[in-house]
């Protein structure tokens, strides 16, 4: 039992309760030691006395070893650490800044695993909470389950789109259209020239009806927006060419 007793500290990184536990049965067995000693110091001891220490002995011995197999490895620093970040880890975006249609995409995908995002969190913050009694293993589980939601969150997140930047696209169909609704400029001019200017009207028209339609998209990618705009610009210069290009009829 002495062996026993004396042997290096086994309950670093044991959970609270186990310790506990554990260094109740180391008492009771070092009790039981120093009782045993005394009647073994005792010249008078009687053969009863001797059994029932010896009794003593051997009952708290085998409970302190059962004590022993029992603790049990508490969280880790870095485990407590980790958990204690989950609600921050787990947090849903902003997502005022992204187009509707992904915005769809993205509350449908979250309701396929809200239950389980919740769970998760919640069992996080329960065996974090308990501090030096929570064991490694349910620390272990709880980020288990954290990496798989975080993993489907993430994948969530991915179908968020931006909602793409239309300043320079209204502004510059704005310009155009400044022009294609301008008076008339082919009074006077020669058929050819008169022609080749309308059809340049028509296209810079068209351009700037399709830009509207863009502008008023609110899914319109950026993709979008810059085909639109640069649409907007070629049609401009073409308009403005084929204006310099009118020549005066006889």
């Amino acid at each position: 039992l002495a062996k026993l007793t004396s042997e290096a500290d086994p309950t670093n990184g044991k959970t609270q309760t186990s310790k506990a536990i554990y260094d109740q049965a180391k008492a009771d067995a070092t009790q039981a030691e120093a009782d045993a000693q005394k009647v073994i110091d005792d010249d008078n001891a009687t053969a009863e006395a001797v059994a029932a220490a010896l009794a003593k002995v051997n009952d708290k011995k085998a409970a302190l070893e059962e004590a022993k197999t029992k603790l049990v490895d508490a969280m880790t620093n870095e485990q407590k650490l980790d958990l204690a970040k989950v609600e921050d880890d787990l947090k849903l975006p902003d997502t005022d800044t992204k187009t509707p249609d992904s915005v769809k995409a993205y509350n449908d995908a979250i309701k396929q695993f809200q239950a389980e995002l919740e769970t998760a969190k919640q069992e996080a913050k329960t065996v974090h909470d308990k501090g030096d009694n929570a064991t490694k293993a349910e620390a272990t589980a709880a980020q288990e389950k954290v990496a798989a939601v975080k993993e489907k969150l993430t994948k969530a997140v991915d179908l968020l789109k931006d909602k793409a930047d239309k300043t320079t696209l209204k502004a510059a169909k704005d310009e155009l259209a400044k022009l294609t609704s301008e008076a008339d400029p082919t009074t006077g001019k020669t058929q050819t020239s008169k022609d080749a200017y309308d059809k340049a009207k028509r296209s810079a028209t068209q351009a700037e009806a399709d830009a509207q339609k863009i502008i008023d998209d609110e899914n319109a990618t950026p993709e979008a927006v810059t085909a639109a705009l640069t649409e907007v610009h070629n049609k401009n210069a073409e308009l403005e060419k084929a204006k310099l290009a009118l020549v005066d009829s006889i």
